[in-house]
């Protein structure tokens, strides 16, 4: 995903088209999207770059109150051992 809207960014997505399935990428662009604004939040260095490019684009979402609990809980389940 990160790959494909850093193509879209650039307007070299469509170049692409025989590589990645377009159609789910579209499907789930949105949502991935508001993940990466919320995990920004969380201090994510590696997506700091694409998310300030994001904002710049008309292809920023800004995430909701629910997408920060989904990536907060994801990060909490991953740094958590039972």
């Amino acid at each position: 995903m990160k790959t494909m809207l850093t193509l879209e960014i650039l307007g070299k997505l469509n170049k692409f088209s025989k590589v990645f399935d377009l159609k789910e990428y579209e499907k789930n662009r949105r949502g991935y999207i508001k993940s990466l604004g919320a995990e920004k939040l969380l201090g994510t260095n590696s997506i700091n770059d694409l998310v300030k490019t994001l904002k710049k684009s008309s292809l920023y979402v800004r995430p909701s109150l629910l997408d920060y609990l989904k990536v907060l809980k994801s990060y909490i389940k991953q740094n958590t051992q039972i």
